[in-house]
């Protein structure tokens, strides 16, 4: 609402913070327009019934300030107030007797000559560019702090997994990839959920690494259970992210990189290559040209990418994506539409037995 010749609102306490009035062009107009706040301030405590005993020394500073106010014996001070000066002038006040929360009230330009305006606005037009920065700044400063926290828990629930019962998991003799135990000794089951974890009870963890940094990223959840469809639920850790990580079939002598969607495609193969080339699993086909462009930065060997014959052609897109960017030398799927290498490699056991 708007009440005198400044606008109000009630609300409970919220801190700001201040700068000088950069926009005002000498120290008489900064005067001039202190003067004006202070005043404003003052009339709008009148208007709520705020009666300060003595004058207010004013600080334009962002803080909880206490004075004492009609009422108050000695040494106490029932009223408070906050005031700053970045961008629109504002402020906040309250009367402890009254047992109202913070009433806010910010400058009136109506009140204000031409001049004062102009500045004003110069001030805000001036200062704008770098609070966004400074905000960006924080909040992206924030979001790390939380990605750290994230994929620190994450990395806390795979250390306490379960190494050896992995390769009994019911995925891995769903996807006939049990020889995957003589390729890596990285994947774990869970088999001691606690209450607050992300992980459940029987999920197998696929620990995902930056292939930039090579640093711990996320964990690839893969469900002990079925869903109706007859296929394990997938997914990454809830707050972390695949992109530019994936999970890696490492050998001593490659002679090639292949890059490809899921696990299971990579184990089988990490075995129908049998040491001749790292087997890298993306874990899904957007994630293809992070990867790629990692690894294109960090060897020269061969990059090529098996790609999944999806039905929608996706998977093929994506790979023609890479190699076209120059991230990849080459793709090639099965050909089999809807058939990924886990499958078609087992067709070609299943038909030769």
């Amino acid at each position: 609402m708007t009440l005198g010749i400044y606008q109000v609102y009630k609300s409970e306490c919220v801190y700001g913070h201040s700068t000088k009035l950069t926009g005002i062009k000498n120290f008489e107009q900064e005067a001039t327009m202190r003067n004006e706040i202070e005043r404003q301030i003052l009339q709008h405590m009148d208007a709520e019934g705020v009666k300060p005993r003595g004058p207010i020394d004013f600080i334009f500073d962002g803080k909880i300030h206490r004075f004492a106010v009609e009422g108050d014996k000695g040494g106490e001070k029932s009223g408070a107030y906050w005031a700053y000066e970045d961008g629109w002038p504002n402020w906040a006040f309250q009367d402890y007797h009254k047992g109202e929360g913070m009433i806010k009230g910010k400058l009136n330009k109506e009140a204000l000559s031409y001049s004062e305006r102009e500045s004003l606005d110069e001030q805000i037009r001036s200062e704008k560019p770098d609070y966004n920065r400074a905000k960006r700044a924080e909040q992206a400063r924030e979001q790390r702090e939380q990605d750290e926290h994230i994929r620190k828990r994450a990395y806390e629930e795979y250390l306490r997994a379960d190494s050896v019962g992995a390769y009994e998991h019911a995925y891995i003799k769903l996807k006939q990839i049990e020889s995957v135990q003589d390729f890596t000794k990285k994947i774990r089951v869970v088999t001691n959920y606690r209450p607050g974890d992300v992980c459940r009870e029987g999920d197998l963890l696929i620990p995902l690494q930056n292939c930039e940094t090579n640093k711990f990223q996320s964990i690839e959840r893969i469900s002990r259970g079925l869903m109706p469809e007859g296929k394990h639920m997938k997914g990454i850790y809830s707050g972390t992210h695949r992109t530019g990580a994936a999970f890696t079939f490492e050998v001593t002598k490659p002679e090639k990189i292949i890059l490809c969607e899921g696990f299971a495609t990579g184990a089988s193969l990490r075995e129908y290559t049998n040491g001749r080339a790292v087997v890298i699993c993306a874990m899904c086909c957007s994630n293809l040209i992070n990867v790629a462009r990692a690894w294109r930065s960090r060897t020269k060997l061969r990059i090529e990418i098996a790609a999944d014959n999806d039905k929608s052609g996706v998977g093929e897109r994506e790979a023609r994506k890479v190699v076209e960017a120059g991230l990849a030398d080459a793709y090639f799927m099965p050909p089999i539409i809807g058939y990924d290498y886990n499958d078609y490699l087992n067709y070609i056991k299943s038909n030769r037995a």
